[in-house]
Parts: C-alpha cells; structure tokens; sequence
C-alpha cells in the first residue's frame, strides 16, 4: 500500500494547480483527517485549516463582489456615472469610503457606498486624481487625461 506521504507527493505532481482541498477531501477516503492534516504540516508546510479559511474567506468575497455589481449596474443604470459610458466589461464597482477604511463587511458591500466607473475613471478615482464633491456632486480633477469631466454635475444616489 501506498504511504500517505507518497499519495501527497503524488497530487501535487500530478496537480500543478496544487488543489489542496479537493486532494484532501480525496484523501479523506483513505486516511484519518487528523493524520492527513499532520503529515500536510510536518512534509509539506501546508496547513490546510489555513487554506479551508482562505477558500470560504475567496467564496465569500465573490459572492459579495458578486452582489454588488449586480446592484451597482442597476442602481447606475449599467453606465459609468462620471463618462456615461455603457460597456458593461468594462464597468467597475468603485468604494467611496475605501474597503481597507470600512468597518464591517456590510459597509464594503454597502451599494450606496459605491460609485460605477469606467476602469480608466476607476483608477483615477483610487489615486484620488479625480472626486466628486459629496455636497454638489460636482466632479473635481486637474489630470488633463480627465479634464473633460471637471466641474460635470453628477446626481449621487445617497441614502
């Protein structure tokens, strides 16, 4: 019979995405989860509880993004609010207070927390190079790649 150690050894050759958790679960046929998860830390470094975390921690993440575009494109009317441009793909869901300043996950996922911009406008935006007034809605910028947009009224769908 095959060690454990061997079996490990061979998922991750034969895996080249290193799908830990699907090779664990595959495991889990054969092994005792505790003496997967040991030898995983002790021959591998890998600490699976760790990646289990991590993949419902992404999950989580994209079900939000996820539901947030979806409200953002509707609550903008699928275009950009600064250029009005309309091509979905290239429509993103920008924070107005940035994710890393929120306090809780329903504050990033928060659609009256977010703007639809253009991707070009988007980056812009999180280099602060353009704003908008929250009291005129009146669109502030001296970048003369935007220029086109300084002192446009912008209607803000606020609380």
């Amino acid at each position: 019979m095959t060690s454990i150690v061997e079996k490990i050894k061979i998922f991750i050759e034969e895996n080249t995405s290193y799908d830990y958790l699907t090779n664990f679960e595959t495991l889990k046929q054969y092994y005792d989860e505790d003496y997967i998860k040991f030898t995983l830390l002790t021959e591998f470094d890998i600490d699976i509880d760790m990646e289990i975390r991590k993949d419902i921690e992404n999950k989580e993440k994209r079900f939000y993004q996820k539901k947030l575009r979806k409200e953002s494109l509707n609550m903008y009317n699928n275009k950009c609010i600064i250029s009005d441009n309309k091509e979905d793909i290239l429509l993103e869901v920008a924070h107005i207070v940035p994710v890393s300043e929120c306090d809780n996950n329903s504050e990033k996922g928060d659609v009256y927390n977010t703007l639809l911009l253009w991707v070009d406008i988007h980056r812009f935006f999180d280099k602060y190079l353009i704003s908008i007034n929250p009291e005129t809605g009146i669109v502030i910028t001296n970048c003369d790649y935007l220029k086109q947009f300084n002192g446009k009224y912008i209607v803000l769908n606020n609380k």
